[in-house]
C-alpha cells in the first residue's frame, strides 16, 4: 500500500510540472537565454600578456515567462518563470542537483541586449516535487 502512495505522489508532481509548462506556453512562453562561462582559453596576443580569453556559452531554456518591474533605485528587476521540465536537461548536463546550483553556475540571464545577474532562485512545490521556478534577475 505504501508503494501506491509514493507512486501516486510522484505522478501528481509530474502532472503539476506538465501543467506549469502548459500554463507558461499559454501565457506567451518563450525561450530565455542563460549564459554560462566556459573554461578559459589562452591564445593570440592574450597569451603574450599572460591573459586568457574568457568564453561563454548561451543556452536557450523554455518555456519561460518574463515579468519586469522597475526597482526603487531605478534599476530594472525582472522575474523569469521556468517550468521544472525546462531546466531538467541542463541541470543533468551541468551536474547541478538543484535549480539554485544551476543558476549559481550561470553568468547571467540575457534579456534583450542586456545580461542581468541572478539575484534569487526559488521553487514552487506540489506533492514534494518542484514544478515551477522563480528566477529574479537585476542589472
Amino acid at each position: 500500500m505504501v508503494d501506491l502512495v509514493v507512486t501516486h505522489a510522484a505522478w501528481q508532481g509530474r502532472m503539476a510540472s506538465r501543467a506549469a509548462e502548459a500554463m507558461l506556453r499559454a501565457l506567451g512562453g518563450r525561450e530565455v537565454t542563460v549564459r554560462f562561462a566556459l573554461l578559459a582559453v589562452a591564445g593570440g596576443d592574450a597569451r603574450q600578456l599572460g591573459l586568457s580569453l574568457r568564453q561563454v556559452e548561451d543556452v536557450q531554456l523554455g518555456p519561460a515567462v518574463v515579468r519586469g518591474q522597475d526597482a526603487e533605485d531605478g534599476r530594472s528587476k525582472v522575474e523569469v518563470l521556468f517550468a521544472a521540465g525546462a531546466l531538467e536537461g541542463e541541470m543533468k548536463a551541468r551536474g547541478a542537483a538543484t535549480a539554485q546550483e544551476l543558476f549559481a553556475m550561470a553568468d547571467g540571464v540575457v534579456i534583450g541586449d542586456r545580461v542581468l545577474r541572478v539575484e534569487q532562485v526559488s521553487a514552487e512545490f506540489f506533492a514534494g516535487m518542484e514544478y515551477l521556478y522563480h528566477v529574479k534577475v537585476t542589472e
